[in-house]
């Protein structure tokens, strides 16, 4: 299977949906087992997780518009705001 990249396709940005899902997975795989249950008993893990996704499209949004190209500035806001690592 051949891969190309098509530069006449514009980069569709992650969804809402999409990031939320991504933040939730993460938790659940990366946080202390202690600290997730207590996310999950409170019911505070879904609002953290549309937290870290809006956080995530405000910080992508101001990349793009400092002039980064649009799926270079979602990886790093992805990275930085819901994978919690710093980007390279």
């Amino acid at each position: 299977m051949t891969i190309t990249y098509a530069p006449d396709k514009p980069y569709r940005p992650p969804l809402e949906d999409e990031l939320i899902s991504k933040a939730l997975e993460f938790m659940k795989e990366c946080y202390p087992k202690k600290k997730y249950r207590e996310l999950v008993k409170s019911k505070e893990l879904y609002p953290l997780a549309k937290l870290k996704a809006g956080a995530c499209k405000d910080y992508a949004e101001n990349l793009i518009k400092m002039g980064e190209f649009p799926n270079q500035a979602w990886n790093w806001a992805i990275r930085q705001e819901i994978l919690e690592t710093e980007p390279d």
